[in-house]
């Protein structure tokens, strides 16, 4: 799955570049997102770049998550490093 591959690497990207510290935090901020998101999918905004209903939500200022509500379970399209271009990810 994309989701896993892009949350995969980036783990190891904050693994070998950054602290515990820092891992820990984008860890505890991401189950806060999904957490939020398990309770009102709509939360977060639609992306502008997609036209599949994506919706983007910022885990920290380096790293957000693209999900799609498919009224029966949230669909994670994957998550990335804002340095990167976004617009260019097929969502």
């Amino acid at each position: 799955m994309v989701a896993e591959s892009t949350c995969e690497r980036l783990i190891a990207y904050l693994i070998h570049h950054n602290s515990k510290r820092e891992l820990k935090k984008v860890v505890s901020e991401l189950e806060r997102c999904i957490r939020l998101i398990s309770q009102n999918p709509g939360l977060f905004a639609l992306y502008q770049h997609s036209n599949r209903g994506a919706r983007k939500c910022v885990i920290t200022k380096r790293c957000v998550m693209f999900y799609r509500d498919n009224d029966e379970f949230i669909e994670i399209l994957g998550i990335y490093d804002t340095r990167q271009d976004l617009s260019r990810i097929d969502l």
